[in-house]
């Protein structure tokens, strides 16, 4: 759908946060390649991946994980679909 299509960029920017569609579902060839410190302490595993539906490459983490221990930094849309807020997750 249109919605997926617009997100298969990654990251997008909204209002100095950089907001990027995390959310497991969306992801495919899923490898951890380390971990990052979030701004609350915990961590989190940082992942290379595909996106489903465009076959784009990244690297970031998977919101399901980031919502279990920093549920602040996650944002979810109508169709249920996880964002996670990088500038929150890695603010000082």
């Amino acid at each position: 759908n249109n919605h997926n299509a617009a997100m298969a960029g990654g990251v997008m920017s909204l209002a100095g946060s950089a907001i990027g569609l995390c959310d497991r579902r969306m992801k495919k060839n899923i490898e951890k390649v380390g971990q990052i410190k979030m701004s609350n302490g915990h961590k989190t595993g940082l992942y290379k991946f595909e996106y489903k539906d465009s076959g784009k490459k990244g690297v970031g983490v998977i919101a399901q994980d980031v919502e279990r221990t920093f549920p602040e930094a996650v944002i979810k849309d109508k169709q249920g679909l996880r964002y996670v807020n990088y500038t929150k997750l890695t603010k000082k």
